[in-house]
């Protein structure tokens, strides 16, 4: 049987957060959908808190800060705000809703939120002010879009991509970066 690296692991924890949801976050139920042994989980990490940690580092790199990176490949605010809303309407979002709900019970993914959430209005905020807003406006503006994208997929947890793309589209396609 092939070695699984850590990345499979924390991607499949993904997979569990998407489908099943964050109490299914266990030693058990990982080594279970991978067939794998307890010792092949604790060879990577060394207690389920560490890989809630390195699953919640593996979704800052992949869900804020590779997309921000992407992102700043384009020339203008315009091109980058484009690039970042495509990039966040395919994410795996039923996975962040997990997370979010998981943060009310877990402090390692309760500062990670939180770091995510700080990360990403920042970087909404300075493209706003790129794009020359100001400052005022460029904060409420990008509190006011991240409120409607995390409200939309909190109060519709089962919403299709199309249907979120549509109705957040509907929203920030009236908007000047």
């Amino acid at each position: 049987m092939e070695k699984l690296d850590k990345t499979t692991w924390l991607t499949e924890g993904f997979k569990v957060l998407e489908s099943d949801g964050f109490t299914r976050i266990t030693v058990d139920y990982l080594c279970e959908r991978q067939n794998r042994s307890k010792g092949s989980f604790y060879f990577h990490f060394k207690n389920i808190d560490g890989y809630i940690e390195e699953l919640m580092k593996y979704w800052i790199q992949e869900y804020t800060i590779n997309f921000i990176e992407k992102s700043e490949n384009k020339k203008t605010p315009a091109k980058k705000y484009k690039t970042l809303t495509d990039m966040v309407i395919k994410a795996p979002y039923m996975a962040e809703q997990a997370i979010r709900a998981w943060g009310y019970s877990n402090s390692i993914v309760r500062e990670s939120v939180q770091k995510v959430d700080k990360i990403r209005l920042e970087y909404v905020v300075n493209l706003k002010k790129e794009a020359g807003n100001e400052d005022e406006a460029s904060n409420h503006g990008a509190i006011l879009e991240y409120a409607i994208l995390i409200g939309i997929q909190q109060l519709y947890p089962d919403i299709s991509k199309g249907e979120l793309l549509k109705i957040y589209g509907m929203y920030t396609s009236k908007i000047n970066v």
